[in-house]
């Protein structure tokens, strides 16, 4: 958990600024204690674990031709967790800590707009697998 608390505050930090940023999410956490029976940390495990993408999108240079070549690349445990906490960040918008209350709580009960578009995007990336010929995927 101790990991996940620094990737977070490294990844809302504004300005170099920690004060503020601890603040936010702690009036985020106060409302997530307020409104839910749930223990705080088991929502933000369950609403982390279901914004984490598996699969991103890569691009290859081809050198004899020009243009990119596009295939599915599996993303490591850190990466994963890291996308997950910006896609969270970046759908709060105006009011950062209710928006990111909002936000943790869609998507721990998979109801969140991000996630439907997550599927069409893992159903659309594996479809491109065909058209990968590396040796990962062998």
């Amino acid at each position: 958990m101790k990991k996940i608390k620094t990737i977070i505050y490294t990844q809302i930090l504004k300005n170099g600024n920690l004060h503020n940023c601890e603040r936010l999410i702690l009036k985020s956490l106060k409302l997530l204690q307020a409104n839910n029976n749930k223990n705080y940390k088991n929502i933000i495990k369950s609403a982390l674990i279901n914004t984490t993408p598996i699969l991103e999108i890569r691009q290859i240079k081809k050198k004899k031709r020009k243009g990119l070549k596009e295939f599915p690349y599996i993303l490591n445990k850190q990466n994963r967790i890291i996308l997950g906490i910006k896609q969270l960040k970046n759908s709060s918008k105006l009011n950062f800590s209710s928006s990111l209350f909002q936000n943790i709580l869609l998507s721990s009960k998979k109801k969140s707009e991000y996630l439907k578009r997550k599927e069409v995007d893992q159903k659309n990336f594996v479809s491109k697998k065909k058209y990968a010929f590396f040796r990962w995927f062998y």
